[in-house]
């Protein structure tokens, strides 16, 4: 009885690193143990037309042709420390492809990390909280500390983002 429990529980740990790995593009309870991992797995589903496009912008950009592998790094809240900034870069050959780092906040588990709603900045509450007079959650002075800390790093917002892929050009 022991022995199937402890092998069922095994079971449910190694699926659900392979569901995290298959949704995010990496082990989140192996990358908040190590702090930072290279994959090969991208952080979309394999056969979207996205990651298609992706690759075949990164692989114009860079000029190269070889595989292009992921650099994930995590840096942990305080308040919450099963959660965290997530950064990606995917990596070809030598060349850190920039402007197609991604970054988020994530919790060890896969979910999005608690927030505070306006009128009470000191409480954490989950992110699908409807807070008074309908207002949307918002970043923890923590976590918005860490995203301003991002940018400043030389992060993108999501709009330059967008505008650098717009005008990507291929090299030639």
């Amino acid at each position: 009885m022991k022995k199937t429990l402890a092998l069922l529980v095994t079971l449910a740990a190694a699926f659900q690193a392979t569901a995290q790995t298959q949704q995010f593009g990496v082990d989140l309870p192996k990358l908040f143990l190590h702090g930072e991992l290279m994959t090969d797995t991208p952080p979309l589903p394999p056969n979207s037309r996205v990651l298609a496009d992706s690759i075949a912008q990164m692989k114009a950009m860079s000029g190269l042709d070889t595989p292009i592998k992921y650099y994930w790094r995590v840096v942990k809240m305080k308040q919450q420390p099963s959660c965290g900034r997530v950064s990606m870069i995917p990596i070809q050959g030598k060349v850190a492809l920039g402007p197609f780092a991604m970054g988020a906040f994530l919790c060890e588990d896969g979910s999005p990390p608690f927030m505070v709603c306006p009128e009470k900045k000191s409480k954490l509450v989950p992110p699908d909280t409807k807070c008074k007079g309908g207002a949307r959650p918002m970043f923890s002075e923590e976590a918005q500390a860490m995203y301003d800390q991002a940018i400043r790093d030389g992060g993108k917002t999501t709009d330059e983002v967008a505008r650098i892929l717009k005008n990507a050009q291929p090299k030639k």
